[in-house]
């Protein structure tokens, strides 16, 4: 009697090991992934943070700078008045008090007369005194001077703006100087706009790291020692997640020199995205499950061909249509692979002629133009250099009157084949109309693409010739380029714009004599 074969234990059978491997596998894969997901979108969350922050200290700093600049105007405005430029101290307490009620910011000090002597003051124990060895009337000579801040008894910021009062006759002669001083406290209720959640706060320092602003109304004029205030007065710009919070700093450079400090506590500026990140663990969970159910159902032999499948139809789809699937099955997936690749061969070979003069074998006019844009979009974003040439077969109606058609076709043939030799593999040349052909060459100077011209030029008069009953015809052309500059990027230049300056430049090496090269 036969002994019966030995069953395999369901535990031990290789399909049992497989699938656990494969459980574990997409359960491990799923968790991996979800997990820097959620890092990535933490990460991701805190540089959003970060960003706006510093965008927030960049218009902290431009509402100081807006500020200061309204304050320099202002004293600046003072001078040019009547009183203030006929040095009329009957008229000068009058307006100095007209405009310390107008500009709550200014404070006029004094105004001094063209030896730096006090002559009109709101302080009567400086009328006369001798101020003409201060920073304030021997470095306003010929234009305003601000000085560093400084703090008042009461801890106030404030800056000394000193204007220059000049002749009304001989606007060169100094005749005296105004001396303002500016309050910056009145600067807080402009810097209090900016808010950075509840807790969040705002810091503004001098050079020295004196306390300019700080958000809540705290006194100024103590030291800030704070890293980020130090790493902002070195001139360094950033912003970093340090301990328990969000820094975000900058250097104040303009009128008044200093730091703009942003500083926000983690835990709250994070408290969505711990939330999320709790939220997310038990998502991951829950796709943890899914992906091990859905992972089963989809574990046999179509997984690998159909994810070749979609990896070749996405590279087809971003336009590499030379890409072939090549994948060789006899079933449905197999008929579906091999259809997209008759399709991309069909759509390869449409594309080629649909961009290819069928002549000349050069790109066609549409095709340049759509190049033309994407290369002037690029130079623009990224400053690039960027040339363009116009060719014109000169006196081609007169071969084509006298020989023939059949003969202006092959020179534009064999001006096709002298432009392919001369260019680089980058370099784009089209048949852009009739006789009339054009480059467009990037990373390319004004002195390279006239370089480039000239040489074409040149081999073009050296060793073209068209043999027409028994003669030798000389074929010339003449060239017009131009190049993409600075200014053009400043103007915003339209693509046609700069065809028609190689247009124009064409035209002119026309009516030099044909057979030259002209630079717009």
């Amino acid at each position: 009697m036969k002994k019966a074969a030995q069953r395999v234990g369901f535990f031990s059978s290789i399909h049992f090991k497989i699938t656990a491997i494969f459980i574990l596998l997409v359960a491990t894969a799923t968790f991996l992934s979800g997990s820097i997901l959620i890092y990535q979108s933490q990460r991701a969350l805190v540089d959003a943070i970060l960003k706006k922050n510093l965008a927030a200290c960049e218009n902290v700093r431009d509402k100081i700078n807006n500020f200061v600049r309204q304050a320099q105007s202002s004293v600046e405005l003072m001078t040019l008045t009547p009183a203030i430029k006929d040095l009329d101290l009957s008229q000068i307490d009058k307006l100095v008090y007209e405009v310390v009620s107008e500009h709550e910011m200014l404070d006029p000090v004094a105004v001094l007369n063209e030896a730096g002597v006090v002559i009109a003051s709101r302080n009567p124990q400086e009328q006369n005194k001798d101020l003409s060895q201060t920073e304030a009337f021997l470095r306003s000579k010929s234009k305003s001077y601000l000085s560093d801040v400084f703090f008042s008894k009461t801890g106030d910021p404030l800056i000394t703006i000193a204007s220059p009062i000049f002749d009304r006759d001989n606007f060169k002669k100094r005749i005296g100087v105004l001396v303002t001083e500016v309050k910056l406290k009145s600067l807080w209720p402009i810097l209090d706009q900016t808010r950075v959640g509840s807790d969040g706060v705002v810091v503004v320092t001098d050079k020295k790291g004196g306390l300019i602003y700080r958000t809540g109304g705290v006194q100024a004029g103590g030291l800030w020692q704070d890293e980020a205030v130090r790493s902002a007065l070195k001139g360094k710009t950033g912003s970093v997640h340090l301990r328990n919070d969000l820094y975000a700093y900058l250097p104040l450079e303009g009128k008044i020199m200093g730091a703009v400090v942003i500083k926000q506590p983690a835990a709250e500026a994070l408290y969505g995205v711990e939330k999320m990140k709790k939220q997310s663990f038990l998502l991951l969970a829950v796709s943890v499950l899914i992906a091990i159910v859905i992972g089963l159902l989809l574990a046999n032999s179509m997984l690998v061909p159909v994810k070749k499948l979609l990896l070749g139809t996405k590279i087809i789809s971003e336009g590499n249509l030379g890409h072939k699937i090549n994948l060789r099955r006899n079933d449905e997936i197999g008929e579906l692979a091999a259809s997209f690749d008759k399709m991309t061969t069909e759509l390869e070979i449409q594309r080629e002629r649909a961009i290819t003069d069928e002549l000349t074998h050069l790109y066609t006019h549409t095709y340049f133009f759509e190049t033309l844009r994407a290369e002037i979009y690029r130079a623009k974003r990224y400053r690039t250099r960027l040339s363009l040439m116009m060719l014109d077969i000169d006196d081609f109606k007169m071969f084509n009157d006298r020989y023939g058609h059949q003969a202006g076709d092959e020179i534009l043939v064999k001006m096709s084949e002298v432009i392919k030799g001369c260019l680089r593999e980058s370099d784009v040349a089209a048949r852009y109309g009739g006789e009339e052909f054009s480059i467009l060459a990037a990373e390319t100077d004004k002195e390279g693409i006239y370089a480039l011209a000239e040489r074409l030029r040149e081999k073009i008069s050296e060793e073209m010739f068209l043999e027409v009953q028994g003669k030798n015809m000389k074929v010339t052309v003449s060239i017009g380029v131009t190049t993409f500059t600075e200014n053009d990027i400043a103007q915003d230049i339209f693509p046609q714009d700069f065809l028609k300056r190689a247009d124009t430049a064409l035209y002119q090496a026309k009516d030099r004599g044909k057979n030259c090269v002209v630079q717009f």
